[in-house]
């Protein structure tokens, strides 16, 4: 953007004719043809161009602090989807560590080999008992 400001500043003077400057006063002849300038409008060309390189830098400023400020945005909102997704992580970490803490008290040991044990031992005397008070 600066270098297409920056062409077409230079395209109408390096095409253009020397400029011409001749003071006149009411009612001289003027010794070529073009415009007629007052005192303001010369000094205000003047101040134009002055001050033409401090708008092309200030629109310059301008248009880089817009584009940091979109980026930092851009970075700002990463940041907090980051920060956000950190978080929902570690609460899912607690969350199954405390399911698994729970989980592990609730878990009894298993009485099913005694109860095998037991059964058999029980039906052994049975069938012992059975026998002698057939006999």
């Amino acid at each position: 953007m600066f270098s297409l400001m920056l062409f077409l500043l230079v395209i109408p003077d390096a095409h253009g004719e020397e400029p011409k400057f001749t003071p006149v006063q009411e009612g001289d002849v003027v010794p070529f043809t073009g415009r007629l300038f007052n005192d303001a409008a010369v000094a205000k060309l003047l101040v134009d161009k002055q001050f033409e390189g401090k708008q092309c830098e200030l629109r310059v400023d301008y248009e880089v602090g817009l584009m940091r400020t979109k980026e930092q945005y851009k970075h700002d909102i990463l940041l907090a989807k980051s920060e956000a997704d950190d978080m929902r992580l570690n609460e899912l970490i607690n969350i199954k560590e405390d399911e698994n803490t729970y989980l592990r008290e609730q878990l009894k040991p298993s009485y099913a080999s005694w109860w095998l044990a037991g059964g058999f031992i029980a039906g052994s005397a049975a069938s012992i008992a059975i026998m002698h008070a057939v006999k």
